[in-house]
């Protein structure tokens, strides 16, 4: 689990200490702190009344890092939240008002902008040095069985490809591009599939485009046919 490969990674860091492990069940925490060979185990509410915790590391499911997120940082802790950071918008701006509220640090946990390599190529295309940006494609996929117990399979606890590592993908096209998406095509497919999905996709926002095209036509078309009418006689 990503939580384990973190706490691992601390041990790398002479600054830092995992100081506790928490969990809905404290055997699970125990066990955890067993294979790390460092910390204490407890439960989320004593790892936030704790005083030696300085940070919060929130692997929790996606449907409830809002809540222990904001429960960390009135308690005085700073946050790194695994990605998502949030099941939508409205509970994004209120961590993030509450960080700025408590005068505490609260970070998403995209990995990838911290890699040298990534930050030189991230720049180099912000910065036009490799030219104009036309098209941008990023795949990021991988092989899970399919478990009742994994979150990523329950739509009400935050799961689904796209809050799971599509998230990834939304976040370094709004990186390098400095945008929104307008259009989004998600489309699940099986064995053999894979070239039909693709003439949808290709299809969907091809109409998207040429509806954009064609409002944008007739705005300019209203445009001229004013100017036109409102322009003095000569």
């Amino acid at each position: 689990m990503i939580a384990e490969k973190f706490a691992s990674g601390i041990f790398e860091e002479p600054r830092s200490v995992l100081c506790r492990v928490c969990s809905r069940d404290r055997d699970r925490a125990q066990a955890f702190v067993e294979r790390m060979g460092q910390g204490r185990a407890g439960t989320y509410e004593e790892v936030l009344e704790d005083p030696e915790v300085d940070g919060v590391y929130v692997a929790l499911p996606n449907h409830l890092h809002a809540h222990w997120s904001i429960a960390a940082l009135r308690a005085g802790k700073h946050v790194l939240c695994e990605k998502p950071i949030a099941m939508n918008r409205q509970e994004a701006e209120g961590m993030f008002g509450v960080a700025e509220e408590t005068g505490k640090v609260l970070i998403e946990a995209y990995m990838y902008p911290l890699a040298p390599i990534n930050q030189q190529w991230i720049q180099m295309a912000l910065s036009g040095r490799v030219g104009r940006l036309r098209t941008l494609r990023v795949d990021f996929a991988f092989n899970r069985p399919v478990l009742q117990s994994d979150a990523r399979y329950h739509p009400e606890m935050g799961g689904g490809a796209l809050m799971d590592v599509g998230c990834y993908c939304l976040h370094v096209m709004r990186t390098v591009t400095g945008v929104t998406p307008v259009v989004v095509v998600v489309v699940i497919v099986g064995e053999g599939a894979a070239a039909v999905a693709m003439v949808v996709v290709v299809v969907v926002v091809a109409v998207a485009a040429l509806i954009v095209a064609a409002v944008t036509v007739v705005v300019v078309v209203v445009v001229v046919i004013v100017t036109l009418t409102a322009a003095p006689a000569v």
